[in-house]
């Protein structure tokens, strides 16, 4: 099952992409941004608090999990996607912009690195079900930090925008 699950969130790639670009490009990408993170947010806290659902069919409750995980993975990917249109949305000049696309890098794909390190140690020291709760929360709360990080973006941007036409 994992392995399946695995392989469908992979397949995700193209509906989050193409969707958040879509989303993007109609409506804004600071607001589809925000939202994929603050959307995974509650997506990671479903997976904190389903398994702790005891009436729920246990059948039931892994083929709700499954699509939480689908659904993350969409959003993943979605927001994987939309942090690079942000480059030219905030105007990063030409001759800085291999710096930005680097520290764009550092930052996006960090987690990469570091969360499998977080999951090792949170589940070696509170095994079973708290140690994946409380791996699912911290990543949860760095997503709703990201969401904050997205709106003080937007603001600062409508400021910006507001100064230039006075």
């Amino acid at each position: 099952m994992a392995g399946t699950l695995t392989a469908l969130t992979l397949w995700m790639r193209p509906i989050g992409g193409i969707g958040s670009g879509y989303l993007g490009d109609h409506f804004s990408t600071l607001g589809a941004l925000t939202s994929a993170l603050f959307l995974a947010a509650l997506g990671l806290v479903a997976l904190v608090v389903l398994p702790t659902l005891g009436h729920i069919d246990p059948r039931a409750s892994v083929a709700m999990i499954a699509v939480v995980v689908l659904v993350i993975g969409i959003l993943t990917y979605a927001i994987r996607e939309l942090y690079w249109s942000l480059l030219d949305e905030c105007g990063i000049p030409l001759r800085i912009a291999g710096f930005a696309i680097g520290l764009v890098s550092l930052v996006s794909y960090s987690p990469d690195v570091f969360l499998p390190l977080v999951n090792g140690w949170t589940t070696e020291h509170f095994p079973g079900l708290l140690g994946y709760q409380f791996y699912f929360s911290y990543i949860a709360a760095i997503s709703v930090i990201g969401s904050i990080a997205a709106l003080a973006l937007k603001r600062m941007r409508m400021t910006v925008a507001k100064d230039a036409l006075q």
